[in-house]
């Protein structure tokens, strides 16, 4: 099955078509681009996000958005946080830097020199006491 909307660019800006041409998403976005399951989005060098349908999940606000299978990390303002795939942000732990692990269903939050684990859903498996984590499949 075809996706629903069609990624267009007029003269200067990207949107959504549907197949009979009718305008989705407003020619806006300096950049639009399929990502995985979403659409991220570039306005005035903010990012954001847009469902396969068109549906803001998240307003061009962030300096970066990385997408994980069930999540986005963001980065506003030099500070990051979680937020799903429905544009909820989940109440985590604040949290310095991170990085993907274990086939990328899970984060591994770094606070300063200690280390923990966040699930896919954003719940603390593991909180931010450890020197490492490293996961390894049996």
């Amino acid at each position: 099955m075809p996706d629903k909307v069609i990624l267009a660019r007029n003269q200067e800006h990207y949107g959504l078509i549907d197949w009979s041409e009718k305008v989705v998403v407003p020619f806006i976005y300096d950049e639009l681009c399929r990502y995985t399951e979403n659409f991220m989005t570039t306005l005035n060098k903010k990012h954001g996000v847009l469902d396969l349908n068109g549906k803001e999940l998240l307003r061009p606000e962030y300096d970066f958005i990385n997408e994980g299978p069930h999540f986005f990390i963001t980065h506003k303002n030099g500070k990051l946080a979680i937020v799903n795939h429905q544009g909820v942000r989940l109440p985590v732990p604040e949290f310095d830097s991170y990085d993907f692990c274990c086939r990328q269903l899970y984060f591994k939050i770094m606070k300063g020199d200690k280390v923990g684990l966040l699930d896919e859903k954003g719940n603390v498996v593991y909180p931010c006491i450890y020197k490492n984590i490293d996961c390894h499949s049996t």
